[in-house]
């Protein structure tokens, strides 16, 4: 992975007292990323999570086993989608 501060497009988020950055992938990966959780026209959650966490969130690197409660990976999760998939420009 890149540097952190050789990134482009990314927003630090605090989610429950802690920092997260996130960036905003090109548009083709961004769909192709979205393709893998949506299965016959249902959300599927775990992948999901997994795939922001793995791609969108950059730091601190975490898997849905570092979290202590689904708020908070709910919380996180928002913020992600919603910088990539609901926010104009950079």
């Amino acid at each position: 992975m890149a540097d952190l501060k050789d990134l482009k497009n990314v927003k630090k988020v605090v989610i429950d007292g802690e920092e997260y950055t996130l960036q905003k992938l090109p548009v083709r990966q961004a769909l192709e990323l979205r393709s893998q959780w949506h299965v016959n026209g249902e959300v599927d959650e775990i992948k999901m999570y997994e795939l922001l966490l793995e791609h969108i969130v950059v730091h601190p690197k975490k898997t849905l086993d570092d979290f202590e409660d689904i708020v908070t990976l709910e919380e996180l999760g928002q913020a992600a989608l919603t910088y990539q998939y609901r926010t104009k420009g950079k």
